[in-house]
């Protein structure tokens, strides 16, 4: 069983810190791109990076279009695990192996640190540094859970698609993953993703 980080790719400039991040986890990472973007994997020889070309996004539309896109064009492995990072967002060291381990269950839940500060900068997402921190399935909710905050095993995958019209589209997934398959659900309290764990200034212990 292989875990793999399906990831809507747009920070080209963040390519090697992401690299850095998930080879020690032992993930398979599905960086999806439109042909500029792709750009950033051109000579790349380590095998566990898989980039997935996709048409350009027309302006408006959410990323979750792009983790449609795998979803319609590649090979779904029924028992492996899928993730949806955003590209400056990376799982805690060692929760993967942890998720790894859990073989009963096919759909996880998990919280999410937002770091400690939220930076005065250019990034154009300004989250406060306010944790999700998920106790039960009742609190996955529309603007309660954000899409690197589930795993998904693949024979679920290939059974759902993301909406693309609407900031919480990842909300009203999780939702339709807890109601459709409420006995294969997990929800993990510990911190699984740091978001924006790039952002400078956002995590003052990087």
């Amino acid at each position: 069983m292989n875990v793999r980080v399906i990831m809507p790719f747009y920070r080209k400039h963040l390519t090697q810190k992401l690299t850095d991040g998930f080879r020690p986890m032992n993930v398979i990472w599905h960086p999806v791109c439109d042909e500029i973007d792709l750009q950033a994997f051109e000579g790349n020889l380590e095998e566990w990076i898989k980039p997935v070309l996709c048409p350009p996004l027309i302006k408006g539309q959410q990323c979750y279009r792009k983790v449609n896109d795998f979803i319609n064009t590649q090979e779904i492995v029924d028992e492996d695990l899928y993730g949806f990072l955003h590209d400056d967002d990376m799982y805690v060291p060692g929760f993967i192996d942890r998720v790894r381990r859990i073989e009963e269950k096919k759909i996880f839940f998990f919280s999410m640190d937002r770091g400690d500060v939220c930076p005065v900068d250019d990034h154009p997402v300004k989250w406060p540094p306010v944790p999700i921190v998920l106790h039960n399935v009742e609190e996955v909710r529309v603007y309660n859970i954000d899409m690197c905050m589930m795993i998904v095993r693949g024979d679920i995958l290939r059974q759902t698609q993301f909406g693309i019209t609407q900031d919480h589209d990842d909300g009203l997934y999780a939702v339709n993953l807890r109601t459709k398959w409420p006995n294969d659900c997990l929800v993990i309290t510990e911190y699984g993703v740091r978001q924006n764990y790039f952002q400078k200034g956002r995590f003052l212990t990087r």
